[in-house]
């Protein structure tokens, strides 16, 4: 799923399941298997189940790629088992 500009949520269910969000506040809760958060600008949110969960919180002020890092910004709440920078670089959606 690609958000656009507004608050987009996303409740996956068994399978893979992925937010692209754009502005304002996303929220992905994922069932099981692997879900994949990519926040943009605004308080973001991955509530993962069951299997491998990636979030990338969303962009700072500084940092790279594109301003973003590997950890939660301010507003994000991120609950997954792996939050990795290097994703940033692989699906550089932001």
């Amino acid at each position: 799923m690609a958000g656009q500009i507004g608050n987009d949520t996303l409740f996956g269910q068994a399978g893979t399941d992925t937010l692209s969000g754009g502005l304002d506040s996303d929220l992905l809760l994922g069932g099981a298997d692997n879900d994949t958060l990519i926040g943009g600008p605004g308080a973001d949110v991955l509530n993962g189940e069951l299997g491998s969960d990636r979030a990338l919180g969303g962009q700072g002020k500084s940092g790279s790629p594109r301003f973003g890092n590997g950890i939660a910004d301010l507003g994000d709440a991120i609950t997954a088992e792996i939050i990795d920078e290097l994703f940033a670089t692989t699906f550089p959606f932001e």
